[in-house]
């Protein structure tokens, strides 16, 4: 009986801190990081497209400098 004593005041006395994660928790933290992973990948990828249209967009520019040029020359 003292042993059962003991061992049950040791569980009451364990703080948050003290318990090892189940390994269904860990596993759920682990696919929670995924998650944040994943989501910072598509924001990444969005990035990479939007860096991919600036050579394009310069070219635009060029184009469009050049026909105000143009035009000035023209008045």
């Amino acid at each position: 009986q003292l042993r059962i004593d003991r061992t049950i005041s040791f569980i009451e006395n364990l703080s948050d801190g003290d318990l090892q994660p189940s390994a269904l928790e860990t596993i759920m933290a682990k696919l929670g990081a995924l998650d944040v992973i994943q989501a910072d990948v598509a924001v990444v990828k969005s990035s990479m497209a939007v860096l991919d249209q600036i050579p394009v967009l310069v070219e635009e520019l060029k184009d469009v400098k050049e026909r105000v040029s143009a035009l000035k020359a023209d008045q």
